[in-house]
């Protein structure tokens, strides 16, 4: 009888050992299929990311080239130099506007301007001169199909540059001719090539198939897809489809992500060798942190099912296996604390990234808008020295009289108090950015007055809202302070604001974002400033609400990160040990409450740590 007992222990511990290898090798397989799969996808969700992150900051780039020339056309009545016909008396006259704009426009970083008629002729600030621009780019403007474009790549003294075309309307609102400015394509192929993804990804960008922007210099300008064997396919696809992926191979075999930048005939192309893709499957099968926990899940259970049943029939080893389970099972409760730290570490990282880019765009916008009384300080000064020249010619040459002294005189007076005026403007845009700044670098608590903080923060934003057609209103009393984080405070307004200005109203749509703060006592215990951000915009559906929070999550792919009000709960909540809730309906507009402790020390108090795990609880 036990010589029975002991062949059928021995033949279940065999079985079981079989069963243990094979569910294990079966694992295993499973998870190299799934890798590969995992691969492909990863790799193809970063080219998406990529190309979604360039071909905005493409268009970001393009649209700030552009908005001088345009400005300048809406500013200025071109319009009356263009006649029927153009003599050439009416050319020269052409010729010295256009000397004019030549002068405005290098200050914003163009090389050169001219004017195209309808008839062809070119006029610079020299005379007539040849511009080669395909005949369908510029039948666009004149036409009124487009009332701007940009045209790549021209080459201009032996350097690449981006031509920029904007429509000059008449009084009938039809284009008489087009201002064409000349601006240097460096800015464009220093921002391509910077963008890098895995070990060789790289990004190129091509004017319809013809590529005007990539690592290798040789092929910009030289290299059509539409004109390469390989390639054709591709190019075809990119002629046909705004965005979209494929395989081509040229030089070795490729997968690449494309997207159309904006309205311009330009695409974003990532590309990756496919043996790059293999290469990162294999490197995930590899993973510690993919491998080691599917073997080790799958151990443990095979273990724990050997055990459970040799106790059953036999009860031994029952020590030894448990504590191996426990080992395991703590080490991968480790590796999950590791990975949670990891986690955190990332999501602090965001933050800052994202903090320092909201104050980047403001620093942009104010630089741009510090531009306008710089030129017009300039052009004062300018006058003020022929002015100047013509007082001191006449009064040696005994030709001044007093009327033309005192006509004179009064000239200077105005043109010192617009230079004045405008020198004021500057110093109002500086320090506000000064202080903002300044708030955004303070990390520790201090105490800090809420309505002065707010004013700093819209004045930093002006030159945002000026572009829209939304105003801020704000009721703060005077002297309610809070001790808390300036830094993440400023934080929280700038991305409610930016919020607002992007998603809750449409272009040149009139609106109001009403900004309130208060002391209020909640359930009679501790004091809280609450802060309550609301817009009269479209307001969010309710699909929207419900994911409102959660990080990347944006109803304007491409054109947002969706970091925005993740970041907001993250220093609300987190941060500031406070509360936030969100009411909004489509067509009512959106209100943001914010609530946070009116005194807080750098350490969270018991209520504060309440109130988080609350704000976790609801989300």
């Amino acid at each position: 009888m036990s010589k029975i007992f002991k062949y059928r222990k021995a033949g279940l511990i065999l079985v079981i050992g079989i069963s243990s290898i094979l569910s294990v090798g079966i694992v295993l397989l499973i998870s190299h299929l799934l890798a590969n799969s995992v691969a492909i996808h990863l790799i193809s969700r970063i080219q998406i990311t990529v190309v979604e992150k360039i071909s905005s900051d493409i268009e970001n780039y393009l649209e700030q080239i552009v908005k001088p020339l345009i400005k300048y056309t809406s500013d200025n009545n071109l319009s009356i130099y263009i006649k029927e016909p153009m003599d050439e008396l009416s050319i020269r006259l052409l010729q010295w506007e256009v000397a004019n704009v030549n002068n405005a426009m290098r200050l914003e970083g163009y090389l050169e301007t001219f004017i195209m008629l309808k008839d062809n002729r070119v006029v610079s600030k020299d005379g007539l001169v040849q511009i080669s621009i395909p005949a369908e780019v510029t039948e666009k403007i004149f036409s009124g199909e487009k009332e701007h474009d940009i045209y790549m790549t021209y080459e201009y003294k032996g350097k690449k540059n981006i031509v920029v075309l904007v429509g000059i309307k008449g009084p009938d609102r039809k284009t008489k001719a087009i201002l064409i400015g000349l601006y240097t394509a460096d800015g464009l192929q220093k921002l391509v090539v910077q963008t890098k993804f895995g070990k060789s990804g790289y990004v190129g960008l091509v004017y319809g198939t013809l590529t005007v922007a990539h690592p290798i210099e040789e092929y910009v300008g030289t290299f059509d897809l539409m004109d390469n064997p390989w390639t054709k396919s591709f190019a075809e696809m990119i002629t046909k489809s705004v965005q979209g992926h494929g395989v081509y191979t040229f030089h070795t075999k490729k997968f690449a992500t494309f997207r159309r930048v904006g309205k311009y005939n330009l695409t974003v192309v990532a590309a990756i060798p496919y043996s790059e893709i293999v290469e990162e499957a294999s490197n995930v099968v590899r993973m510690r942190a993919f491998s080691h926990a599917i073997i080790t899940l799958s151990t443990a259970l095979a273990v724990l099912f050997s055990v459970v049943t040799i106790l059953f029939v036999i009860n031994i080893e029952k020590n030894a296996k448990l504590k191996k389970m426990v080992n395991e099972l703590n080490e991968m409760n480790n590796e999950l604390e590791a990975a949670f730290n990891e986690l955190e570490e990332a999501q602090s990282k965001i933050i800052n990234s994202e903090k320092m880019a909201a104050l980047g765009k403001i620093m942009v916008n104010i630089a741009h808008d510090v531009n306008t009384p710089a030129g017009v300080i300039y052009s004062s000064l300018t006058e003020v020295a022929h002015t100047l020249n013509d007082m001191k010619n006449k009064f040696f040459s005994e030709e001044l009289t007093e009327s033309e002294f005192l006509d004179k005189v009064d000239v200077l007076t105005q043109l010192t108090e617009i230079m004045t005026r405008n020198i004021r403007r500057i110093i109002d845009l500086v320090q506000s950015l000064k202080r903002v700044a300044m708030s955004e670098m303070v990390e520790s608590y201090s105490s800090v007055n809420l309505k002065a903080l707010v004013e700093d923060v819209v004045r930093a934003m002006y030159p945002k809202l000026r572009e829209s057609s939304v105003q801020i209103h704000t009721e703060i009393p005077d002297n309610l302070v809070v001790h808390t984080i300036p830094g993440a405070l400023a934080q929280i307004f700038i991305n409610l604001i930016d919020n607002a200005l992007t998603h809750a109203f449409d272009e040149n749509t009139k609106g109001t974002i009403f900004i309130k703060g208060e002391k209020v006592v909640i359930d009679g215990r501790k004091e809280f400033i609450q802060i309550v951000v609301a817009d009269n915009g479209k307001g969010m559906d309710e699909a929207t609400k419900k994911h409102a929070f959660e990080p990347f999550f944006t109803t304007k792919p491409g054109v947002c990160t969706g970091l925005g009000l993740s970041i907001v709960y993250t220093l609300v909540v987190e941060k500031l040990g406070g509360e936030i809730e969100l009411e909004s309906s489509l067509g009512t507009g959106t209100k943001i409450i914010i609530r946070i402790p009116e005194k807080k020390g750098d350490k969270h108090d018991e209520q504060s740590d309440k109130n988080s795990e609350k704000q976790r609880s609801r989300k």
